[in-house]
């Protein structure tokens, strides 16, 4: 019998597109075809053209993005560059990379029904789909939520919430493991997972998280400059980190091993396929590891502290101690909604103790206004986008140093030096908020680090970052560090912390559950899995290899790794000098 014939839903033939005021096309010469029932992964570093592409499927752009398209593009059987933006929302779930930006109800049960009111669905139907859409993605009991209070993965959850419950065709999502926490992303992957194997839904996503399209995706495209240089077979393509990387696209950490080990490409992308290749043939020259030095009494000083928001059912932070040193980097993990950002928070004394004493700098957060902190710790929030005011980058990286009353001159200084080390001199004299969420990211940071203070707070700093906006914050911490500064940093991004931080602490529930060096953290695997953590993937390597890193717990970096497996392919035992 003859297969089925497939079905095209979506065709492009050299599209292209400009956005209105812009110096070069956003996208150029695009041919990309898919067909019902695809999971297509899209990956490209920021300016790539990704989210453009994504956008113009449901006629967002250029509807209400304005500017200049070329070529053709039919979804359906339909030019979405014509039919109203409106009318797609039966058939294209869209889930944008910011979703703070499309939380506008009272409710989280209304954010839901919002897109059911705009398609005419009755009321009584509204309520048979709102709570299996919630229940979808784990917020059941948050019907009567309000959105400004849910956290940064809970609000990404909610955006897909709003997708899924039209019941589309086509799903097409742009970041959506931003923010959630490894159990999170599992879930929302596992849901798309199941929406296309069971029940055939077309599904294309956009994600720093090579990880989790690398387990699920059918096919995987790449852009750069606007255009797509590569398309094919997952394994073929993220097989292939050294071409990834010179489109400032990541790999997963576990083929960024194996071409480090120069296996041959396509390198296995997952852990499993990594370590049985590497069990037979390892061997790598080690690469020098950057450190950072503690010295000082502790520069953060928390003693029993603990803080609920108002009509709170328990505290989001509740008995927490905690000391951080001048030079040491100290990451803060555990599951959306454990407290971490509000940890955060009362470091930058933006919000106060209820019990408890939190010092900073010398300073009782307590008894010192937000401003006269503001000289002693620098924070960055999850969403960037509640930090930045000012109407150019330039502006924006200038205003603490005028705030604390620098000299033009001196200010003009460190605005060019701030540019130049985060990559934003290109950028000076755009709007802040009119770059991508990464981008966004890096402006905040500037600001905070042109006052030069003691301490920085930075919640997600790698959120929807590429390979190339990851290293200049990656940059940064290590020289913050190796200046004496105390780091604290909130994150979901193991591989990151693993490079970066010397010791992990460990929330659930509002407490600090573990504080110990990030080695024995990530080796302690019923600790983690409880929290609904997992190590990076290198350590999953070694772990599976059986491996040691330069002490008894095993490797959390790719030189580490590297050196590892070195000791072992030395039959002598001696490896590499350390």
């Amino acid at each position: 019998m003859a297969a089925a014939p497939t079905k095209r839903v979506i065709s492009l033939a050299g599209f292209g597109f400009q956005h209105a005021g812009a110096a070069r096309p956003a996208l150029r010469d695009v041919a990309l075809e898919v067909d019902a029932g695809e999971y297509l992964g899209v990956l490209g570093a920021a300016g790539a053209g990704v989210s453009t592409l994504l956008t113009a499927l449901d006629g967002v752009v250029p509807q209400l993005m304005r500017g200049e398209t070329a070529g053709t593009v039919t979804v359906l059987g339909r030019d979405p560059r014509v039919v109203p933006v409106r009318e797609w929302a039966r058939h294209i779930g869209l889930v944008l990379d910011d979703p703070e930006l499309a939380a506008t109800q009272a409710t989280v049960a209304d954010e839901v029904a919002f897109g059911l009111e705009n398609l005419g669905v009755p009321s009584t139907d509204m309520d048979a789909r709102i709570g299996p859409a919630l229940a979808s993605v784990g917020l059941s009991g948050f019907e009567d939520r309000v959105p400004a209070t849910l956290s940064g993965g809970e609000l990404q959850r909610l955006a897909i919430a709003c997708a899924l419950v039209t019941g589309p065709s086509i799903l097409v999502l742009d970041e959506p493991s931003a923010n959630l926490d490894p159990s999170g992303r599992r879930a929302v992957y596992g849901i798309l997972r199941r929406l296309n194997r069971d029940h055939g839904v077309t599904v294309l996503v956009a994600d720093q998280d090579v990880e989790a399209i690398a387990a699920d995706a059918t096919r995987v495209v790449v852009l750069a400059d606007g255009r797509v240089v590569a398309d094919g077979e997952p394994g073929a393509i993220l097989g292939r980190p050294a071409m990834l990387a010179s489109h400032g696209v990541r790999t997963t950490d576990a083929a960024a091993l194996a071409g480090a080990l120069a296996l041959g490409e396509p390198v296995p992308a997952s852990v499993v396929g990594v370590a049985r290749e590497l069990t037979q043939r390892p061997g790598v020259a080690r690469r020098p590891t950057a450190g950072v030095r503690t010295h000082g009494d502790a520069v953060i000083s928390l003693r029993d502290v603990t803080f609920a928001y108002p009509r709170a059912e328990r505290p989001a932070v509740a008995s927490a101690s905690l000391e951080v040193a001048p030079g040491e980097v100290v990451g803060v993990v555990g599951p959306n909604g454990s407290g971490k950002s509000t940890l955060g928070r009362l470091v930058g004394g933006l919000l106060r103790p209820d019990a408890g004493r939190v010092v900073v700098d010398g300073l009782d957060t307590s008894r010192h206004p937000v401003q006269a902190l503001a000289a002693h710790v620098g924070s960055v929030f999850q969403e960037p986008g509640r930090q930045l005011f000012a109407g150019t980058v330039a502006d924006e990286l200038a205003l603490g140093p005028r705030a604390l009353g620098r000299t033009e001159g001196w200010t003009a200084g460190r605005v060019r030096q701030i540019a130049d080390e985060l990559g934003l001199a290109d950028l000076l004299g755009r709007h802040p908020l009119h770059l991508g969420r990464a981008e966004r990211k890096l402006v905040a940071l500037g600001a905070v680090l042109a006052t030069e203070p003691r301490v920085l707070v930075l919640d997600e700093p790698t959120t929807g970052a590429d390979l190339r906006l990851a290293a200049f914050v990656e940059a940064q911490v290590l020289a913050a560090a190796a200046a004496g500064r105390a780091v604290l940093l909130a994150s979901h991004d193991m591989s990151f912390l693993g490079r970066t931080a010397q010791r992990l602490v460990v929330m659930d529930g509002g407490r600090i559950v573990a504080d110990g060096p990030t080695r024995r953290v990530f080796s302690a695997a019923p600790l983690l899995a409880a929290a609904g953590l997992e190590p990076p993937g290198v350590t999953r390597v070694a772990l599976l290899t059986g491996e040691l890193g330069p002490d008894p717990w095993p490797p959390v970096t790719l030189e580490e790794a590297a050196a590892a497996l070195v000791r072992r392919a030395d039959p002598r035992g001696e490896g590499p000098e350390r």
